[in-house]
């Protein structure tokens, strides 16, 4: 285990100060963004102390470059603008935790429309009450793969979370991020989540290809055709 400490969240990616064995605190960064990326950094730079110890030389602008370098697609994943439209694929309480928490720390836009969706075997109790008291809008949609859960049946599990606000059921994915976005408006955020089914149909719907993740920095796409 290495002592780290995980410095603020930014957009720009994930930094950390590390203690490595016989050496002073160093700060890494990577591409990945929320704050939980400085844990899964911590575990692959000790990781690369283990393979040093083996007697296997990792230069260090190696390790620097792999980490920003790494792309996630579907986590913490921007790939629209005006509104902010971010998807991540939480599926259960932990990661809709970590989830709400980054959002709270580096999305301030207003409204926020989450868009949810899901397999029937996944914890959608927990991750709905993760996620849900962040939420102005909820729209309950599905993916065209025949697992996830019709949506008006996730209406259920909402009402165990206490939710006032107003929810839509929309089974269509995108129509359903149209009237996401309409209720954003351009300077709101849509935060698309729930299942690996939704965020990938959402990711195709904008022409991504699926193994590579788009980057902030990258030219957002302008939206559906």
């Amino acid at each position: 285990d290495l002592p780290f400490q995980a410095l603020p969240p930014s957009l720009d990616g994930q930094s950390m100060r590390v203690e490595l064995p016989n050496h002073p605190p160093k700060t890494y960064t990577t591409a990945l963004i929320g704050q939980h990326q400085a844990i899964n950094t911590a575990v692959v730079l000790g990781v690369m102390e283990r393979v040093k110890e083996a007697n296997f030389a990792i230069p260090e602008t190696a390790i620097r470059a792999g980490l920003w370098n790494v792309n996630w697609p579907g986590r913490m994943e921007i790939i629209d603008q005006n509104p902010t439209i971010l998807l991540d694929s939480a599926h259960n309480g932990e990661s809709g935790r970590w989830l709400r928490e980054n959002i709270q720390k580096m999305f301030p836009q207003r409204p926020l429309v989450l868009v949810y969706g899901s397999k029937p075997n996944k914890d959608i109790d927990s991750t709905l009450s993760e996620l849900i008291p962040m939420a102005d809008y909820l729209i309950l949609t599905r993916s065209v793969y025949p697992a996830t859960v019709d949506p008006d049946q996730l209406i259920d599990f909402v009402q165990h979370t206490g939710f006032t606000g107003p929810i839509e059921t929309i089974a269509d994915l995108a129509a359903t991020i149209e009237r996401a976005k309409q209720l954003a408006g351009p300077t709101g955020l849509v935060c698309i989540t729930g299942s690996m089914f939704i965020v990938g149909e959402v990711r195709t719907l904008y022409g991504l290809r699926p193994n590579e993740a788009v980057r902030v920095s990258d030219t957002h796409p302008t939206g559906l055709d």
